[in-house]
């Protein structure tokens, strides 16, 4: 009997798993998104437009509002997410709030002060 091609290449799990793995920055916005609603009790909205990136909104209510920024750098962190993922969801830094922003999570994830 003749298998297939298909079969026989996914017998081998490393190729299966070549096929399907993601970068780490796929896994991590995937990450940040499925966490993201939890911090929507305040009712604004987190995720921009383009699906990819933090709002304006989101990124000022973190630095105007320290205790939900501990809160939320302290989710962030359990939920293991790093600093690349982070950067990718602020994009722009250009933008001297989103860099301040990345800014303080880095020194967050440090355990260095972030006043």
């Amino acid at each position: 009997n003749i298998q297939p091609t298909a079969v026989g290449q996914n017998e081998i799990a490393s190729r299966r798993l070549l096929r399907t793995a993601e970068t780490i920055e796929e896994r991590g916005y995937e990450s940040l998104k499925k966490i993201l609603p939890w911090t929507q009790s305040n009712r604004i909205k987190i995720i921009a437009e383009d699906g990819k990136t933090f709002t304006d909104d989101f990124v000022h209510k973190m630095l105007s509002d320290r205790n939900y920024m501990d809160k939320t750098f302290a989710y962030w962190a359990k939920q293991g997410i790093e600093l690349v993922p982070t950067r990718n969801m602020l994009r722009d830094m250009t933008n001297n709030d989103r860099m301040t922003l990345l800014t303080k999570y880095s020194y967050f994830l440090d355990g260095k002060p972030y006043r």
